[in-house]
C-alpha cells in the first residue's frame, strides 16, 4: 500500500525457504509485479583486505572492517585474523 516501513516489508517477505511471494513496486511511475522465491540472505558484516598504503614504510597491513555487530561477529573476526595472518 506504500505506507509500510522497511520492517513491515521485511516481515511480509519472510517465510519458508523455497516458497514464493508476490512483490509489487512502483518505479519511475510504472508498476512492476514480481514473483520471487525466498532464499536465505547472507549478510557479511566483516570484510578483510591487505593494504600496502599504510605509509611510513611499514609494508603491508592487514585490515579488518566491521560493518555491523551481531552474535557471530567475534568468531568471524577471529577467523578473519587467522586468514589475514596467512597472507
Amino acid at each position: 500500500d506504500g505506507t509500510g516501513t522497511p520492517d513491515d516489508v521485511a516481515s511480509k517477505l519472510r517465510g519458508r525457504e523455497g516458497s514464493k511471494v508476490g512483490v509489487v513496486m512502483e518505479r519511475d511511475g510504472k508498476v512492476l509485479d514480481f514473483i520471487v522465491t525466498r532464499q536465505p540472505i547472507k549478510i557479511t558484516s566483516v570484510r578483510t583486505y591487505v593494504s600496502d598504503k599504510a605509509g611510513g614504510g611499514v609494508g603491508k597491513v592487514g585490515v579488518i572492517r566491521i560493518k555491523s555487530f551481531s552474535g557471530t561477529t567475534a568468531s568471524t573476526v577471529k577467523d578473519a585474523l587467522v586468514d589475514l595472518k596467512k597472507k
